[in-house]
């Protein structure tokens, strides 16, 4: 064998390991570190989504209580609280009670 043959042997033989490796880092290391930081970003996404939405909902239910109390409010001042609560007495007094949030 020449020097050239046997120099290009060693060569080979060295330089396999390290392209291996980088073949493995890249081919196996990349995806996976790619696809762990993906799925914190929808996990991310996923908690903003759940605290707008329960935010929302506990907003709406403040709502509901408010206006709950002010028509209660309301029904009292006209004196028909202790009467009969009728679909059209209720509806009169969400009616002005809406009237007088908008001003």
């Amino acid at each position: 064998m020449s020097m050239r043959t046997r120099l290009a042997i060693v060569l080979a033989t060295v330089m396999i390991g390290p392209l291996l490796a980088a073949w493995a880092a890249i081919g196996v290391v990349v995806p996976r570190a790619n696809r762990a930081v993906a799925d914190d970003g929808a996990d991310r996404g996923a908690a903003a989504a759940a605290f707008g939405l329960a935010d929302r909902c506990r907003s709406v239910g403040e709502s509901a209580r408010t206006t709950a109390q002010r028509l209660a409010t309301e029904l009292v001042a006209r004196g028909t609280a202790t009467g009969p609560l009728t679909a059209a007495v209720a509806r009169a007094a969400a009616d002005d009670l809406a009237r007088r949030l908008v001003r």
